[in-house]
């Protein structure tokens, strides 16, 4: 049976009673496991070692995996399952708490959905359970005064090794009155997040904080963007500075060892890196550098070049530009691709890293959906080097970016909208990495109907629209685990969670 695929063990196991019971032995699950994971590496997720695993936990997971290739490419136009989780319409300090206050993250496999709220609040969700509604506190909210326009950053640092028994994740949040001072400031918290245990079964989440900091922010925050990796914290903040009545944007990027700071310090030894251009996103990659993609370029830093220091008023709008240390690297590597002076990226992976290089999902404003990697010469320079994968279809954007967790590393979602029609359809994408373009490449539509009642005609203007479906922007860009199949459509006051995978199939 080893020899035989997914599919075939499925048939074999009807034959009869005693073949049945065979193919439940968990070394043939184990073998199509390995099978999977050496089919695309990174893309399986295990949340304790293989060894916990029983035989039918192992068996989903390859058939979740195995079956999410095929309900793809379905041609009935909707996925297998279907799901709404309701966000919670409650109210905090006066202020309505709508989707758009809250920012969500799949971990990878699928299973646990994490809610992010503008008080500091983390609750998560366990979707493979009956009761995948029913959201447990995390962390419980710690900003006594926060107010509507407050946002929430955070960045996940998860193993690229199997499995990942744990994870480690940064979380930035606005408080407008600590300490009773106006405008307050900007509170990053380091968390370990690890697995609850009942026997080998994992059945929750905890969270633990490492470590608290300030971040002043006697100036006004425009966008600030976290980047976690080992000991490394990187955050790329847009502000706004004033002096007298001059006043422009400015844009740096500050490198911290938050092992090494102590708690609740306002003041600590920092890199800092200041750009002209704004940061679209940065990733922290291994072996100490630093990515950092602006609406123009992507460029390599290495962190240990990036002069140390210890000022504590690099958010200080009163201080005279003069006096700031303007530190733009002398020579970032900076990539151009042929055809165009450089990538103009509107959503980015997160980084897929293999043992020479690291590589990224670019989808950018031609329209084209590239892969870019980054290797170093034995020297350690970062060379970068851009391939042409796919032709993007018409696509939307929503009206707050997620960015990082709609595109895999074989296969992504994008979302569209109709207003005419009043439907809404995801673009399921499959691309090759390693192949590259193909022009006669054709994306799979699924499309998600609204549910026009009975009696009703498209010229009555009158009809009503289920509220499930009827036409909506997206509160976040979709949210999608490669592993599971499963999409996670954000809402202003829901979450849809689809699932691709046939073992949904009713």
């Amino acid at each position: 049976m080893k020899w035989s695929d997914a599919a075939d063990i499925l048939c074999i196991r009807r034959t009869c009673k005693y073949i049945h019971q065979a193919t439940t032995a968990k070394p043939i699950w184990t073998h199509l496991f390995w099978k999977c994971e050496r089919a695309s590496p990174g893309s399986l997720a295990l949340e304790k070692p293989l060894t916990m695993y029983s035989s039918k936990e192992l068996e989903r997971v390859v058939l979740s995996w195995e079956s999410s290739r095929v309900g793809w490419h379905t041609r009935d136009g909707i996925p297998s399952r279907q799901r709404t989780l309701h966000i919670p319409n409650d109210c905090l300090h006066d202020i309505a708490l709508s989707g758009e206050h809250y920012k969500h993250y799949l971990v990878p496999g699928g299973r646990w959905l994490l809610a992010f709220r503008i008080d500091g609040q983390i609750s998560y969700y366990d979707l493979e359970s009956a009761e995948y509604e029913k959201g447990r506190i995390l962390v419980p909210g710690y900003i006594e005064k926060c107010s509507a326009i407050n946002d929430v950053s955070f960045s996940v640092d998860i193993s690229d090794r199997l499995p990942f028994r744990d994870f480690k994740m940064a979380q930035h949040v606005h408080d407008d009155h600590y300490h009773g001072l106006w405008p307050g400031y900007g509170i990053i918290k380091i968390w370990h997040i690890d697995f609850v245990f009942e026997g080998h079964a994992v059945v929750g989440l905890r969270a633990n904080c490492l470590k608290t900091f300030i971040v002043s922010l006697t100036c006004d925050i425009l966008k600030l963007t976290l980047s976690l990796r080992n000991q490394y914290l990187a955050f790329a903040v847009e502000y706004l500075y004033t002096f007298k009545s001059y006043s422009a944007h400015r844009n740096h990027t500050t490198i911290v060892e938050w092992p090494l700071l102590r708690d609740m310090a306002q003041k600590y030894p920092r890199r800092v890196l200041y750009t002209s251009l704004k940061a679209e996103d940065i990733h922290l990659l291994p072996n100490g550098r630093l990515a950092v993609f602006t609406m123009d370029s992507v460029s390599v830093y290495s962190v240990s070049s990036i002069p140390l220091g210890d000022n504590n008023m690099l958010f200080d709008a009163h201080v005279d530009e003069s006096e700031r240390p303007y530190l733009t690297l002398s020579s970032p590597c900076t990539l151009s691709c042929s055809g165009h002076s450089s990538l103009s990226p509107r959503i980015i992976s997160l980084p897929f890293v293999s043992p020479d290089s690291v590589d990224f999902l670019v989808d950018e404003l031609d329209a084209k959906l590239r892969s870019v990697t980054i290797s170093s010469d034995d020297f350690g320079d970062p060379r970068l080097t851009a391939k042409k994968l796919i032709q993007l279809p018409s696509h939307q954007w929503c009206k707050h970016w997620t960015r990082r967790y709609s595109l895999g590393r074989h296969r992504g979602v994008l979302y569209r909208g109709d207003h005419k029609s009043a439907e809404s359809s995801l673009i399921l994408l499959e691309y090759d990495p390693e192949q590259g373009f193909e022009p006669d490449y054709v994306p799979v539509i699924k499309s998600i109907k609204s549910d026009i009642h009975e009696g009703k005609t498209d010229q009555d203007t009158s009809r009503q629209l289920s509220p499930l479906w009827k036409f909506e922007e997206l509160a976040f860009d979709v949210l999608f685990d490669e592993a599971s199949g499963r999409v996670v459509v954000p809402m202003d006051q829901r979450l849809e969670v689809l699932d691709f995978a046939l073992m949904y199939k009713c």
